[in-house]
């Protein structure tokens, strides 16, 4: 794993809240086959059509570009689950960091995260939110900062640990260290 990587710090809505981690811990490498046929979506979609559909909205909302899809990028890539913890300093004060996501993001959102804030106070586990690395992005078509990471799934979750000031796991989508560049 790459371990200059950068978290994009919009995470929530359109204009987003700033992502601050540190003590980025790797955890373990997952087998693709089985992350495509058990990684939910929304808790209802799996699969390559899925994945492949929230890496599209990158290029159409985020970086302004045109997907050149190469359908060797599922041999390519590699699954990696982090830990990473949460820059305390960043997020003193709670509830005025609360107050601002609530300002940024839709009601509907805003509940979302407040009740999977509840599930992690209760020691839930919930699924890790998904990450993808430049380094993808550009191997199908992007130009952006090879370490830097884009969301793909999971912004409620992500930022409902922010709240509770736990440390997440999260999964990256990364080229392996091998995969040469078109």
């Amino acid at each position: 794993m790459n371990n200059n990587l950068k978290f994009n710090t919009w995470v929530v809505g359109v204009n987003g809240y700033e992502l601050h981690l540190e003590n980025i811990k790797f955890v373990k490498n997952i087998d693709i086959n089985y992350f495509l046929k058990n990684y939910k979506v929304s808790n209802i979609w799996r699969g390559k059509w899925i994945i492949k559909r929230l890496i599209n909205r990158i290029f159409k909302r985020r970086i302004h570009q045109v997907i050149q899809w190469d359908k060797t990028l599922w041999d390519r890539i590699q699954v990696t689950l982090i830990e990473a913890g949460i820059q305390k300093n960043k997020y003193s004060d709670i509830d005025i960091v609360e107050k601002n996501i609530k300002d940024k993001v839709k009601l509907n959102r805003f509940d979302d995260i407040k009740k999977y804030q509840l599930l992690l106070t209760k020691g839930v586990q919930l699924p890790p939110p998904l990450y993808i690395s430049g380094r993808c992005i550009n191997y199908i078509g992007g130009n952006v900062d090879d370490n830097l990471l884009f969301i793909l799934d999971g912004a409620r979750r992500i930022t409902a640990h922010i709240l509770n000031k736990c440390n997440p796991k999260i999964l990256i989508l990364d080229l392996k260290d091998n995969a040469n560049k078109k």
